[in-house]
């Protein structure tokens, strides 16, 4: 029986596992709260960074290589912990000093919040090959949704934007809004401040993760305008 199943693994279901595997050090790496905490929450930011570079390089594999039975399944598993959990975490231990401070009814709300963008980002996930269109992505992408929220969170914003954020994004990643799919030009640049995030990020006054941020809130904002005015002409 184990053999069949191994049998059914394909090259791309192996980045699938490379990405949930991203997911799972960044969780970890988020207990090291007491040992210089903030270069662990470094760590774990640009290991949730290194999971959404996984899943782009998936995707590409299995286009060029053959598909497995198991490949949807895979990369959906994978991507709800990078993208599901692990951002959701990450924002909470990044703000639980000030969550403390709170009530308790507080304190519920937000974890309420967190756990909305959790079940918000499984029902992306999930529907994202039955809605799967040519042209453009349903809603907006979770990866997107994931950059923005651990970014905001990484350089310090304000926990009331980040709680509105975290409704805003929520809500549009299971909305009809259509978000255009990146061409080869913003797919490579998107890679390139994502590496560099990654390797510089800690260094420069966060320079390179807020240019990262005004990428995707470009993208945000201004994807669905695009379509608008692409329809119309």
């Amino acid at each position: 029986m184990q053999s069949s199943m191994i049998k059914l693994i394909k090259p791309a279901d192996f980045i699938s596992m490379l990405n949930a595997g991203f997911g799972f050090i960044a969780l970890l790496l988020l207990s090291f709260q007491d040992v210089n905490q903030e270069f662990f929450i470094y760590l774990s930011f640009s290991f949730i960074l290194l999971a959404l570079l996984a899943d782009g390089l998936d995707g590409i594999i299995a286009r060029r290589t053959q598909k497995g039975k198991l490949g949807e399944y895979f990369e959906a598993m994978a991507d709800m912990i990078s993208m599901g959990i692990a951002p959701a975490f990450f924002i909470f231990i990044n703000y639980q000093s000030e969550i403390q401070t709170f009530s308790m009814v507080w304190i519920v709300g937000f974890i309420i919040i967190l756990l909305c963008y959790v079940f918000c980002c499984s029902i992306r996930l999930a529907a994202f090959h039955p809605l799967k269109s040519e042209t453009y992505f349903m809603g907006l992408p979770a990866s997107a949704a994931t950059i923005l929220l651990i970014s905001c969170t990484f350089i310090g914003i304000e926990l009331i934007y980040i709680i509105l954020l975290l409704l805003i994004t929520s809500l549009t990643m299971v909305s009809s809004v259509p978000y255009p799919k990146p061409s080869k030009k913003m797919n490579v640049l998107t890679t390139v401040l994502i590496l560099a995030s990654i390797l510089i990020g800690y260094h420069f006054n966060n320079i390179m993760i807020y240019l990262l941020l005004i990428c995707i809130l470009f993208y945000f904002v201004g994807g669905p305008l695009y379509l608008m005015k692409k329809s119309k002409d």
